[in-house]
């Protein structure tokens, strides 16, 4: 897999730098936040980093469900803040969901959507609001999923093996990471 390759090489673990230091951050065109789905961790982290970041510098949040309008009012720079969600498993994907605040500017989103493609992602646009494409679209198959294994219709395994041999979902429905916090 092309993408296995990618991770592994040197060229690749080069560009990585691992730091616990926000001043090192001071530097950076582009911040992509990944902590927990807590609103009040990703609020706090874009607070902090809008006070050591340039000021043309892009915060992203990883979210998945989050607000983007909510974590934009955390920094001091809303207009440069915007969702960037890679969804699971991020190395099969071919897609990463941009989602613009209310405050998000143009030049915010533009960019964004140009990393996204310098990624091989195909960026897709989606409004803020709950889920935002990917979630919404996949949180009912998960809840029917579970539905059908409560009224015994079919095992966990049989679900997931029709989602992915008959549906083309890689992880199946009931092996999401999301379905196994349910």
């Amino acid at each position: 897999f092309p993408y296995t390759t990618l991770f592994r090489s040197d060229e690749m673990k080069s560009r990585v730098q691992v730091t616990s230091s926000l001043k090192d951050f001071e530097s950076v065109d582009f911040v992509l936040e990944a902590v927990n789905e807590n609103l009040a961790a990703k609020e706090r982290v874009f607070r902090d980093l809008s006070r050591v970041v340039s000021p043309e510098s892009i915060l992203a949040s990883n979210t998945s469900s989050i607000s983007v309008t909510k974590l934009a009012a955390s920094s001091s720079r809303p207009e440069n803040a915007i969702g960037m969600h890679f969804v699971i498993p991020v190395v099969l994907s071919k897609i990463a969901e941009i989602v613009p605040g209310l405050p998000t500017s143009r030049d915010t989103l533009s960019k964004t959507v140009a990393l996204a493609k310098s990624m091989g992602k195909v960026p897709i646009v989606a409004t803020d609001s709950p889920g935002f494409i990917a979630f919404r679209l996949l949180t009912p198959y998960i809840n029917e999923a579970a539905q059908m294994v409560q009224d015994r219709v079919a095992t966990v395994e049989d679900i997931d093996q029709l989602m992915r041999l008959g549906l083309s979902v890689p992880k199946g429905t009931a092996a999401h990471p999301v379905a196994e916090r349910m």
